[in-house]
């Protein structure tokens, strides 16, 4: 499945360290009823989706290099075994042979 982006609650990009990388960060909620539960991958790649839009369409200018996914639940929402909430944190370093300033 393809997470509408409209599920995303939050998004953040920033500058990361010296050497020119990047960081993004968003939230993912799914709307409440939804009984679907994303995976690491489609949530990573909504991540790099959003990033490539934002920063580097042509993807020629910054890798993936590390992804970080969380999820929340709690009984107040969709129950202790459902999430309800996901932040996807991801790193993007500068290809080489690039200007990415």
């Amino acid at each position: 499945m393809v997470i509408p982006r409209d599920w995303i609650d939050d998004v953040k990009i920033e500058h990361r360290g010296e050497d020119g990388g990047m960081n993004i960060t968003l939230f993912v909620e799914p709307p409440k009823g939804v009984k679907y539960a994303p995976t690491y991958r489609e949530l990573t790649m909504l991540a790099i989706s959003v990033f490539r839009d934002a920063v580097d369409p042509d993807a020629k200018r910054f890798e993936a290099t590390h992804a970080d996914v969380m999820a929340w639940s709690d009984e107040g929402h969709s129950g202790l075994m459902a999430p309800y909430r996901y932040r996807v944190t991801m790193d993007f370093e500068p290809k080489d042979g690039h200007d990415n300033a």
